[in-house]
């Protein structure tokens, strides 16, 4: 495993923030204060952390390789997919300590992590030869394809619950699949002729996604008990990027105020925050 020390700049941060303690930061981070992303501000992609409350930001990656796609896990480690050693693999940082381990190690290209609650990581591998979903095992580094189609399949997304949800063009559209990890049942969620993509799931069971079934690109979320689709953001601006807060929020990036931002939607309201501007890219909350 590549372990890295990043430490110096963790603790250049925290002082940033007028000396935090990490188990501080950790505590605003669950309440939905701290997120992830990434960026090309610096001319390279890098993945970051912005505490919303003081706009102060940190490069975590801090490698001249594209590093981009983070992705939490529920005990706060932070995935992202980095070609630094030459192909992509899927990279953890654990933000407290500074440590960084390659977690996929193969000559193929890995890439887009997810985490799930029991901590197994999805992830898009071409290592068959075409884009597949993959899951793995972090305790024995076994990866199974869960996909297994010769069609393009991109960007899982854990849900709460066990289920896992990925983009795939199998039905000739792209559309929203959910594999159930426990009897291996492949379900398209959202059987529509436009282009469905980006599916990110709440902490009761929504799924966020992005379309273009308006003719621009809006966020949508769809109520699995019910089957109901709805479009929340209505908005002649493109809409991308859907994340859920740790408090039911969704945020979503979007350049409607003539420069891109990240966005956070109260659901039960309809009221829509811009929260942060500037070049961002995937955000993941914490």
């Amino acid at each position: 495993m590549v372990r890295i020390v990043c430490r110096a700049a963790l603790i250049t941060w925290l002082l940033a923030l007028g000396g935090i303690s990490a188990a501080a930061l950790a505590g605003r981070g669950t309440r939905g204060g701290l997120v992830a992303f990434d960026s090309d501000r610096d001319r390279n992609s890098e993945v970051l952390l912005l505490d919303v409350l003081t706009g102060l930001d940190l490069n975590v990656s801090r490698h001249r390789a594209f590093d981009y796609a983070p992705a939490w896990s529920v005990d706060g480690r932070l995935a992202f997919a980095s070609n630094r050693e030459g192909n992509y693999e899927i990279y953890a940082l654990d933000p407290m300590s500074g440590q960084l381990e390659n977690f996929t190690r193969h000559p193929a290209n890995d890439y887009l992590p997810a985490w799930s609650a029991d901590g197994r990581l999805a992830f898009v591998s071409d290592r068959d030869g075409g884009a597949e979903i993959y899951v793995l095992d972090p305790e024995n580094g076994a990866a199974i394809n869960v996909s297994n189609h010769p069609a393009g399949d991109s960007s899982p997304a854990w849900s709460a619950d066990g289920r896992l949800a990925f983009v795939s063009n199998r039905s000739g559209s792209l559309d929203i699949y959910v594999w159930d990890s426990v009897s291996g049942d492949l379900t398209n969620l959202t059987l529509h002729p436009a282009a469905d993509f980006a599916p990110v799931w709440s902490a009761d069971g929504q799924l966020a996604f992005v379309s273009d079934r308006s003719r621009n690109h809006e966020v949508y979320v769809l109520d699995i008990k019910t089957g109901e689709v709805k479009n929340v953001t209505g908005h002649p601006a493109a809409d991308e990027m859907p994340a859920w807060l740790p408090d039911a929020r969704l945020s979503f990036v979007s350049d409607r105020d003539g420069v891109a931002g990240i966005y956070v939607l109260d659901i039960n309201t309809g009221s829509v925050t811009r929260v942060a501007t500037g070049g961002f890219q995937r955000p993941a909350w914490r």
